[in-house]
């Protein structure tokens, strides 16, 4: 736990700073950091002669959850609540306008630490359930499918939080009924869920 911590914290920062030299162009630049830092814990095991069993880092085994899971999820949850408490409207500021944020001189660079600290947490303790690769589409997947027809930040984290919900849960119950691995199929429900989502405008113009 605390060695993912430190690597997602070390990740999550050089992407930040790569980002700020990339400006314009951080989706390539996200997805190379995370390719990158997989690809490191993959050389890793056999460097350090790891017992480790890759295919359930990697997409996860609900049956290896454990009491300690569960008290990491608590812990990010419990973070994510006093960040939202203490920091929403500055969360919402740095989110429309970054620049007017620095420029009102609102901590942005320690409010951008705590959020990438949360998301280090949140990703952590996901990473059972699904693993390290399917925790990507659980994390951005409800958001955009909301992203468009919500009107505030306090609505798409409501809506989102409701979507991963549904997806988790329905993706253990088919996973449990038809015998399969919860961690790709809720990914495999995840890409479904966009596909159906980017239709629907398309149906309506139809129409």
């Amino acid at each position: 736990t605390v060695g993912g911590l430190i690597s997602g914290l070390i990740g999550a920062l050089l992407a930040e700073k790569l980002n700020q030299y990339f400006k314009g162009r951080e989706e390539p630049t996200m997805n190379t950091v995370l390719a990158g830092f997989t690809a490191l814990g993959v050389l890793l095991v056999p460097l350090l002669q790891a017992r480790v069993d890759l295919e359930t880092i990697l997409f996860g085994d609900l049956l290896a959850a454990n009491n300690a899971d569960l008290i990491r999820t608590s812990i990010a949850t419990v973070a994510l609540a006093i960040l939202l408490l203490r920091s929403y409207q500055d969360l919402v500021f740095i989110g429309i306008d970054p620049d007017g944020a620095i420029a009102a001189k609102l901590p942005v660079k320690q409010i951008r630490f705590f959020a990438i600290v949360i998301t280090a947490l949140v990703v952590i303790s996901a990473i059972t359930a699904v693993g390290i690769v399917l925790v990507i589409a659980l994390l951005c997947a409800p958001v955009l499918v909301h992203i468009e027809e919500s009107n505030s930040l306090r609505s798409l984290m409501i809506r989102s939080a409701a979507t991963g919900l549904l997806l988790c849960g329905g993706g253990m119950t088919i996973a449990m009924v038809a015998d399969l691995p919860p961690g790709p199929l809720i990914g495999v429900l995840c890409l479904v869920l966009l596909v159906v989502k980017s239709a629907i405008p398309l149906r309506n113009t139809a129409n």
